[in-house]
C-alpha cells in the first residue's frame, strides 16, 4: 500500500504547511512571514528556518514492515512503539526499512520518523506500507508549542529526538509543534498568528539577545517587551511556561556578569506577566562537560540534564493541563 499524499499529510505531526512539490512531500514548521524574516537576515538563517524541526511522521499500522524514500539527504530517526529503531544520517536520499512483523495479523505497531531538526529540511517522495492496509494517526493528550532559538531547536545533538523540547513532547506523547530557529531572538517582526491551537506553551528566547542588542538596550527592551506582550494576549487562558536563558560556559569574569544580569531581565520581565516562570539557571549547571566545545550549547548530556530538571519543575504544572483537557472531553 503506498501512501498518497493526503494520507502522509494527516499523520503528519509538527508541520504547519505540508505541500507537495516536484521532488516530494514538503514540510514547514514556520508560518511563511516567519520563514521570511529569518531567512531575510542571511542564507544561513533561511536554512535554518527552514529546517522540519519536530516534524515526523506518526501513525498505527498493522503492516509488515514500512518503507520511507527520502529526496534529500539528513539525519532521520525512525521509531518503534515509541522505542528508537534506527538512526540513519546519509547526504544523499535514502530508502528506510521497518521491518515490524513476520506476517500479517492483527497485531498494530506505531511507526514514528522524525525528519532533521537543522541544517536540512527533510523531504519524503514516498511511504509504503507491506501488507498493511492500516494508518491511523494515534491520539494525543496534550498540544505544546515551543518558541526557542537554537537550544529549543537541539543544536547539533547527537541525537535530534534528544533535545530538551523534543524529550518533553516525547514524555507526554503530546503534539508538538516546535519552532526553534538557531541564531533567533526576541524580534516582534518575526511573530505571526500560528495555526495551531496548544493547550501548553514554552517561550525560551533569551540567550541570542545578549549579543544582538549588546549595545542598543532600548531596542532589546522594546523588542523583549513587545514580544512577551504579544505571547500574553494571544494565548491569553492558556498555560505559558517561560523559560528564561541558561547558564553560559563560554563567557567568563564580568561577561558572565553581565550574561547573568540580561538572564534575570528576561526573568523578571516572564514574571511581570503572569507567565509559569523557570530559572534557565536551575537548568543546567556551570559543567563543560554538558556542553559542546563552543561552551554555549548543550550537548546531548547537556540537553539530558536539562529536560530533566524542567519536568521536575514543571511535571505538576502540565499533568494538570492534561488533566482538565480530559475531564472537557
Amino acid at each position: 500500500m503506498l501512501l498518497t499524499f493526503d494520507q502522509i499529510k494527516a499523520v503528519t505531526v509538527g508541520a504547519l504547511r505540508v505541500e507537495q512539490q516536484d521532488d516530494g512531500v514538503h514540510f514547514y514548521k514556520l508560518t511563511p512571514k516567519q520563514l521570511d524574516y529569518w531567512a531575510g537576515l542571511n542564507e544561513f538563517m533561511r536554512g535554518i528556518a527552514a529546517a522540519s524541526t519536530g516534524v515526523h511522521l506518526d501513525f498505527w499500522t498493522d503492516a509488515t514492515a514500512v518503507t520511507f524514500t527520502t529526496a534529500a539527504g539528513g539525519k532521520f530517526e525512525l521509531y518503534k512503539n515509541r522505542l528508537m529503531a534506527e538512526q540513519v544520517t546519509e547526504q544523499e536520499p535514502h530508502v528506510i526499512t521497518l521491518t515490524l512483523k513476520d506476517a500479517p495479523s492483527d497485531v498494530r505497531n506505531r511507526v514514528t520518523l522524525y525528519l532533521p531538526c537543522h541544517g536540512i529540511s527533510g523531504v519524503i517522495q514516498r511511504v509504503e506500507l507491506t501488507d498493511g492496509t492500516v494508518c491511523e494517526r494515534p491520539t494525543y493528550p496534550v498540544k505544546m508549542l515551543f518558541f526557542g532559538d537554537s537550544i529549543t531547536q537541539g543544536w547539533d545533538s547527537h541525537f535530534d529526538t534528544h533535545s530538551w523540547a523534543m524529550r518533553v513532547a516525547r514524555f507526554y506523547d503530546a503534539e508538538a509543534l516546535i519552532q526553534g530557529v538557531g541564531g533567533s531572538f526576541f524580534a516582534t517582526a518575526a511573530q505571526d498568528d500560528v495555526d495551531f491551537d496548544p493547550d501548553i506553551v514554552f517561550v525560551a528566547l533569551g540567550t541570542n539577545d545578549f549579543n544582538w542588542y549588546r549595545n542598543r538596550p532600548d531596542d532589546f527592551e522594546r523588542e523583549m517587551n513587545g514580544y512577551l506582550d504579544r505571547i500574553a494576549k494571544t494565548y491569553a487562558g492558556k498555560t505559558i511556561i517561560a523559560i528564561s536563558p541558561v547558564t553560559a560556559h563560554c563567557y567568563t569574569g564580568e561577561e558572565r556578569e553581565r550574561f547573568t544580569l540580561h538572564c534575570r531581565k528576561v526573568l523578571m520581565a516572564e514574571a511581570k506577566r503572569g507567565f509559569t516562570c523557570v530559572d534557565g539557571f536551575t537548568l543546567m549547571p556551570d559543567v563543560g562537560a554538558l556542553f559542546l566545545p563552543d561552551g554555549l550549547h548543550p550537548n546531548a548530556e547537556g540537553f539530558g540534564v536539562y529536560a530533566e530538571n524542567l519536568l521536575r519543575q514543571m511535571n505538576d504544572t502540565i499533568q494538570t493541563e492534561i488533566i482538565r483537557k480530559k475531564m472537557q472531553k
